[in-house]
C-alpha cells in the first residue's frame, strides 16, 4: 500500500469535509445539537437521582425521629449507615454528571472557519509528526482490510465510514 497516496487521499477528504464554509457550519449545527441532547438528557438524570437523595433524606430523617420517639438507635443504626451511604453515593453521581456538561454549543464559528481554512497551508509546512497530528485532529479511526483491498477511515464529527478501495474514495453510510 502507498502511504503518500493514501495521505493525499484523508487530506483531500479533510478539505472536502472541513474547509468549505457551509460544511463547517453543518458540523458546527450538528456538534451543537448533540451537546444541547446530551445535556438534556444528563438534567433528567440528575432531576431523577435529586428525587431519590430527598427520598434518602426524608428517610434518614424518619429514622431519626423515631430514635427522638425512644426507639433503640441499635435496632435501626445500620439503616440509618446504609442510607447515609445510599444518600453519599447520589451525590457523588450527581457532581460527575455536572461536571460532564458539555459546553460544545459555545462555538465560535468564524474562529473555526479560519483554523479550517487554514489547513491545507498548516498541513504542507508542517513536519511529518506534525503532519500526522493534525490528521489525527479529524481522523477518529482508520482500519486496514487487505483481504478486500479496502481502507475504512472514521471522521470524529459524524462518524460517517469512508472506505478507499482500489484508488478511490466511496461514502458508506
Amino acid at each position: 500500500m502507498d502511504a503518500a497516496w493514501l495521505e493525499q487521499n484523508i487530506v483531500e477528504e479533510i478539505q472536502t469535509r472541513y474547509t468549505i464554509p457551509a460544511k463547517v457550519d453543518e458540523l458546527i449545527k450538528d456538534v451543537t445539537s448533540s451537546a444541547k441532547t446530551k445535556n438534556k438528557e444528563l438534567d433528567r438524570s440528575i432531576s431523577e437521582l435529586t428525587t431519590n437523595l430527598k427520598k434518602a433524606n426524608q428517610e434518614i430523617q424518619r429514622l431519626l425521629d423515631a430514635i427522638k420517639k425512644g426507639i433503640d438507635p441499635s435496632l435501626i443504626a445500620d439503616e440509618i449507615n446504609r442510607m447515609k451511604s445510599q444518600k453519599y453515593d447520589i451525590e457523588t453521581i450527581i457532581k460527575s454528571l455536572k461536571r460532564s456538561y458539555s459546553q460544545d454549543y459555545d462555538v465560535d464559528a468564524e474562529s473555526l472557519k479560519l483554523f479550517f481554512s487554514n489547513f491545507r497551508i498548516a498541513y504542507d509546512n508542517a513536519t511529518n509528526t506534525e503532519k500526522n497530528d493534525l490528521i489525527r485532529t479529524f481522523v477518529r479511526q482508520i482500519e486496514l482490510h487487505p483481504n478486500m483491498e479496502e481502507i475504512k477511515i472514521e471522521f470524529y464529527h459524524d462518524q460517517v465510514v469512508q472506505s478507499i478501495g482500489l484508488g478511490e474514495l466511496r461514502e458508506f453510510t
